[in-house]
């Protein structure tokens, strides 16, 4: 039955999130997708220092939510922030 497969993207680097975006509206469009999970968050953000991240994850899920609202999927968004080692 069509829509019922699961389908990976394994990405081996971090990624743009217009790329994400990219991906996800394709799968939407072409596969009938209607759920994205996202593991980890933080893969498909841009940070160059500590400082930034909270904008900068801001920035991320603002780009998400506009997706979502423009096309018919949920995502579902994990993220992990970096151990601290002391």
């Amino acid at each position: 039955m069509a829509g019922d497969d699961i389908e990976f993207a394994l990405y081996e680097d971090r990624l743009p999130v217009e790329q994400l975006k990219a991906d996800i509206i394709h799968m939407v469009k072409e596969r009938g997708c209607k759920v994205a999970m996202i593991d980890n968050l933080n893969f498909f953000m841009e940070v160059t220092n500590a400082r930034d991240s909270v904008a900068e994850m801001d920035r991320v899920i603002h780009e998400l939510i506009i997706m979502c609202k423009q096309i018919d999927v949920h995502v579902i968004m994990g993220y992990a922030p970096e151990e601290k080692t002391t």
